[in-house]
């Protein structure tokens, strides 16, 4: 009994220190993940209505990087974000209680950066939180990353936020 709780008490110490997360998806055993790389480089408040953020955040392939915001119903939030260097393998999309809104890279031409404009009117159905994920859909196996430029402009007082690592 002494030993499971000896256990159970450091592995929540572990948790606590801030170890790394475990792909246990992996085929060649249990190996430890890389977060991505992120920083508010602005953040205001706009008429003393909005919140405003710009975030600079680097993805390695594979990678995922969600922002949650607070919306009252009928409040709104848009933004845009484009890829500043990197790989163009990103995916966006916002989701409530079920999808909001989904980018559409398949339209940019050859050459030019991913990116792309959002906008969206919280409702009651969708709830009161809605997640912004950007992606790195590349294969985790290549040695990429992209860094993303991103900025979010949304209603009420509530600061944004990213969920925990584990």
């Amino acid at each position: 009994m002494r030993r499971l709780f000896l256990v159970i008490s450091l592995i929540s110490i572990a948790a606590l220190a801030g170890c790394s997360g475990f792909d246990v998806g992996s085929t060649t055993g249990i190996t430890t993940t890389t977060p991505p790389s992120s920083k508010i480089l602005r953040q205001t408040q706009l008429a003393g209505k909005l919140q405003m953020y710009q975030i600079e955040v680097t993805l390695k392939a594979g990678a995922e990087f969600p922002l949650i915001i607070q919306l009252q119903n009928g409040e709104k939030a848009d933004g845009y974000f484009y890829v500043e260097k990197g790989g163009n393998s990103i995916d966006f999309q916002v989701t409530g209680n079920s999808q909001v809104y989904q980018s559409d890279m398949k339209t940019i031409p050859s050459g030019q950066a991913a990116s792309d404009r959002f906008s969206f009117t919280a409702t009651q159905g969708q709830g009161l939180y809605y997640e912004l994920t950007l992606r790195n859909t590349a294969s985790s196996g290549q040695n990429t990353s992209s860094t993303i430029f991103m900025e979010v402009i949304y209603s009420g007082s509530e600061p944004i936020s990213a969920p925990l690592e584990k």
